[in-house]
């Protein structure tokens, strides 16, 4: 086994398995999550603090949720917005013109019925555009 040196890249850690969490759908981080606080509480409150999650968008700044909609594709916007919570949708709306957050709704509406998994899917990329686009402290 090698001794690490200046400059090696660490691998590994809370931020890595922070960032497989938000990768996941939201059931199955919920239940991983719960079976990982049965063994160390303390690592799933450190992970929880790394992650960011789709339901957060609802926490942010005006000014990055609209900075989020001008990057995001409109279908795969509305895609993630068919199942959200209605104060996700409504940060969102509330960051568009009347014109633009009408026509999002028609989308929603005219998507019909879409595989959960579809629409977690593009949930988490909204939630990862998101994250890119937040200021860096």
């Amino acid at each position: 086994m090698s001794t690490p040196k200046k400059g090696d890249v660490k691998v590994g850690g809370v931020q890595a398995v922070a960032d497989m969490f938000n990768a996941m759908d939201p059931e199955s981080r919920a239940r991983m999550l719960a079976n990982l606080a049965e063994r160390d509480p303390g690592l799933v409150e450190e992970i929880q603090r790394r992650i960011f999650v789709f339901e957060d968008l609802a926490k942010l700044e005006d000014l990055t949720l609209q900075s989020l909609l001008k990057e995001a594709k409109p279908k795969r916007l509305a895609l993630a917005l068919k199942k959200a919570p209605e104060e996700v949708k409504a940060a969102l709306l509330r960051n568009l013109s009347a014109r633009a957050a009408k026509f999002l709704l028609e989308e929603i509406e005219h998507l019909g019925p879409q595989r959960l998994s579809d629409v977690h899917a593009a949930q988490a990329e909204m939630a990862e555009l998101a994250k890119r686009l937040l200021p860096k402290k």
